[in-house]
């Protein structure tokens, strides 16, 4: 049998034709640490120490901000106001002031071109009519009750006119004007209540357009003294009405005032 035959290659590095040529040649890897450590630490000096120096300012500067919307948010009484200048605020009331009186001045203007142009409606006023007495002109608006419409002396507690008196107690409303017809007699009471005035002596007097047609003389025996006189008005007693309490010495401590008409 015939021998195999085998065919070698063998490839040599420099590295190892190097250790062929001088066999006391080793290759010997030594890593130096210090240089390692040295190395590291001036990259942290130089470059993470400042990064790091420079994110905690940014932190510090958005804190204070962030805190305090957090704190507005949750807690509003907390968080203090910046005062606010006072110049500005003067400023501010001077301009509003201003404003105030450029709108006034220009409804004022505006109102008066309406003036001009336009013709006013002016309501009517309330029936009002006239009476004349002693060259004294006396306006007398209706009014319903018909009760004093000033009482002239602190004497008089109460005053009115009523349909009667019952218990020495005045009753009924009188609806003013007084409207009168043929069919009979319309009656009115006035009623006073004097106080404090004991011993005194006081009229009680109708008049019909400034003239006397009655009246009667009463004397206060108490303190609180209750008077009443009445008037029948009949169909030609139209006109203008006072009826009044007066002293003897004629002064007036009530009237009051009021028209008879035909219905």
């Amino acid at each position: 049998m015939k021998a195999e035959k085998k065919l070698s290659i063998k490839v040599k590095s420099k590295t190892e034709r190097r250790i062929m040529e001088d066999p006391e040649l080793e290759m010997i890897t030594e890593w130096n640490i210090k240089n390692i450590l040295f190395a590291l630490i001036v990259f942290i000096l130089v470059i993470i120490l400042p990064a790091y120096y420079f994110s905690m300012m940014d932190n510090s500067e958005k804190s204070p901000a962030l805190e305090t919307k957090k704190t507005a948010l949750h807690n509003p009484g907390l968080v203090k106001r910046t005062p606010v200048n006072k110049t500005g605020t003067e400023n501010i009331e001077k301009l509003a002031v201003a404003n105030k009186i450029a709108k006034h001045i220009s409804e004022k203007s505006v109102v008066s071109k309406t003036s001009t142009n336009q013709t006013s409606v002016v309501p009517p006023a309330p029936l009002v009519k006239e009476t004349k007495q002693d060259d004294v002109v006396v306006k007398e608006e209706h009014q319903s009750p018909a009760v004093s419409s000033s009482n002239l002396s602190p004497y008089i507690n109460r005053a009115q006119l009523a349909q009667g008196v019952n218990k020495l107690e005045p009753f009924g409303d009188i609806e003013l004007p007084i409207l009168v017809d043929n069919s009979k007699a319309y009656p009115v009471t006035y009623f006073t209540e004097v106080i404090n005035m004991q011993g005194d002596t006081v009229f009680h007097e109708w008049l019909q357009d400034g003239n006397s047609v009655f009246k009667r003389k009463i004397n206060i025996r108490g303190n609180r003294w209750r008077i009443s006189t009445s008037k029948l008005f009949p169909y030609n007693s139209t006109g203008q009405w006072q009826v009044r309490i007066i002293t003897l010495k004629g002064d007036v401590l009530n009237k009051i005032y009021f028209s008879v008409e035909k219905r």
